[in-house]
């Protein structure tokens, strides 16, 4: 049983995870708290929802380096629709969706159209989207830190 799962890619990692686990703790006893335990987990969502998405790219053979831009830019546009604008939650949340899979749709259309490789065109687009991040935020966050 054991000799199967150090066989098995996923061992590795895992086994990095709960020793570095092990040594925070050591030092700093609260890393195992279950505020900080919920503030990474919360962390990590972001990042499994990134990998999910370019996991199922890379299946077919492809690369899409927007994926991360697209994101952002759905955040920026979240986040902006419900403070400027006072978007409800949940419609900006679906705004902010929308906007992603057009992103998506639009480089899945360019790809598909031109003939022209996913790696390039999403290169392209990964300029393009993060510009509009840019733009929209003035390279400054929407709300400023409460002071501690």
């Amino acid at each position: 049983m054991m000799r199967r799962a150090l066989a098995t890619d996923w061992f590795g990692p895992l086994a990095l995870i709960v020793a570095a686990s092990v040594g925070i703790t050591i030092f700093a006893p609260s890393f195992l708290s279950p505020f900080n335990i919920q503030v990474l987990l919360l962390a990590a969502a972001v990042n499994v929802v990134v990998a999910m998405s370019q996991m199922v790219i890379i299946a077919v053979g492809q690369m899409n380096l927007a994926i991360g831009a697209i994101g952002g830019l759905a955040a920026i546009s979240f986040a902006g629709l419900m403070q400027v604008w006072s978007f409800p939650p949940v419609l900006a949340a679906a705004a902010a969706l929308g906007l992603g899979v057009t992103a998506g749709l639009l480089n899945g259309a360019l790809i598909a159209s031109t003939g022209i490789s996913a790696f390039i065109i999403t290169l392209a687009s990964l300029s393009i989207f993060k510009g509009a991040d840019l733009g929209i935020t003035w390279r400054s966050p929407f709300t400023t830190s409460p002071p501690p």
